[in-house]
């Protein structure tokens, strides 16, 4: 027990020998010095940058009433294209779409294309909506749809904003309303 108490006495003391010895300035400064690279081999290198942008809703094809009971009913038909034709997106399918409803990911879309135009069409279904949402009668809902990367190996990258439809269903008079806002 002695022991050990005066090795830690020892050890204190030591640190505020040289704490105080560095605080006064006894020990010189080190001296700034030039960097020289002696070898006449290099490298070069070049890499770019990436900010994904979601997918660019054209259209809203259909926009209607649920009718009950009626799972198959689609409710919802958004029309949309890539953002660009150049890299990453010269490469997307709809795979690379991510769809969420009243913020829940709904990843069993319908989607068909591209058409000539490059343009896809996704489907929203009465029972996919009535699923993730609940009853739809007299409500209002956003639909949301990011791009999704993911390299060879590598971690799943998705855009940080995100294209909007938003659908505003009466609750039992008038059609409803959909509008759509374009992500950047």
């Amino acid at each position: 027990m002695r022991r050990r108490r005066s090795r830690l006495l020892r050890r204190c003391a030591a640190i505020a020998v040289v704490t105080g010895a560095l605080a006064a300035g006894v020990f010189p400064a080190p001296q700034q010095t030039e960097a020289a690279w002696s070898e006449p081999e290099h490298a070069a290198s070049a890499f770019t940058s990436l900010r994904l942008v979601p997918p660019q809703v054209q259209s809203v094809g259909t926009c209607a009433r649920p009718a009950l009971l009626n799972p198959t009913q689609v409710v919802l038909q958004v029309r949309w294209r890539w953002p660009a034709t150049g890299q990453p997106y010269g490469s997307f399918t709809a795979q690379n779409s991510a769809w969420a409803v009243g913020g829940t990911a709904a990843p069993n879309v319908q989607t068909t294309g591209p058409d000539s135009a490059g343009v896809y069409t996704t489907s929203f279904t009465n029972g996919l909506l009535d699923g993730l949402l609940g009853s739809l009668l007299g409500q209002s809902y956003s639909v949301t749809v990011r791009s999704q990367l993911t390299p060879a190996g590598g971690q799943t990258w998705t855009s940080p904003n995100a294209s909007t439809v938003n659908v505003n269903v009466p609750v039992l008079i008038g059609s409803p309303t959909c509008s759509f806002t374009n992500g950047t």
